[in-house]
């Protein structure tokens, strides 16, 4: 399964996120759950941070409760951090789901 992470943050935190973000205290996720791309980029509402992981399907609930614990850590720390997960297939996956789907 294909977790997104989207994470906005108002620029001028930028300092207390990489604190927090870096912190030896920061909930772990599962160690199975892998990154596989991230970027970051600003636009007119803020600072903004995207990650895709690997997760087995058998762990998106704890990893869903790992990402939960690392938001409250991070948002406790930054004020104005806002934090969005998605989960699901892949592309590839997801077409062979869909098509039965539409006639």
């Amino acid at each position: 399964m294909i977790a997104i992470i989207n994470a906005t943050y108002p620029l001028h935190t930028f300092k207390q996120l990489v604190q927090a973000f870096t912190s030896p205290d920061i909930p772990k996720r599962p160690e199975s759950v892998k990154e596989i791309s991230s970027i970051g980029y600003f636009d007119d509402s803020g600072a903004h941070a995207v990650f895709m992981f690997d997760v087995p399907d058998a762990q998106a609930a704890e990893f869903l409760v790992a990402q939960g614990k690392r938001t409250a850590f991070i948002g406790a720390r930054v004020h104005g951090f806002i934090s969005s997960v998605h989960l699901g297939q892949n592309v590839g996956e997801a077409i062979p789901s869909l098509m039965p789907m539409f006639p």
